[in-house]
């Protein structure tokens, strides 16, 4: 029964109680629709140049190093910042740490400062370099047509 019709008591159904007749030839276009942009995305991918590519790699490299980084601190220093308390060195939490583990603390610190701007410039210089090569695809595309 379709949802326009009635039943014999005169109600229309509630509900959907099966697949349209549509959702398969919709599912096809969909399926094409998202084939055809990977395969545009790889042209694309295919087109940039070996820098833009280096810096793509770069970027993820740091990206990776970031997430490394981040998570070795929250693991390791759950109760930071750990900073010189009287004799010795303590956490937020007020817990006790030795001269090592501040030291380790300190370490970790430089190295969050060090690799999140430099994940940053390099998703940058990605995005510039990109930018750049597509810009001279688009040019050299028109000229073509």
């Amino acid at each position: 029964m379709k949802r326009d019709e009635e039943d014999a008591a005169g109600r229309t159904p509630r509900g959907g109680g099966g697949e349209p007749e549509g959702a398969g030839a919709l599912t096809r276009r969909l399926i094409s629709d998202a084939r055809e942009r990977v395969e545009a995305d790889r042209r694309d991918a295919a087109s940039r140049s070996p820098l833009t590519r280096a810096l793509l790699a770069l970027a993820l490299l740091a990206a990776a190093a970031c997430v490394a980084t981040g998570v070795y601190g929250a693991y390791n220093f759950p109760d930071a910042p750990i900073r010189p308390k009287g004799g010795g060195y303590a956490g937020k939490t007020g817990r006790p740490h030795t001269q090592a583990e501040y030291e380790s603390y300190l370490n970790w610190t430089l190295a969050m400062w060090s690799v999140f701007p430099s994940a940053f410039v390099a998703g940058a210089a990605f995005g510039f370099s990109d930018s750049r090569d597509r810009r001279r695809g688009r040019v050299t595309r028109t000229i073509q047509e």
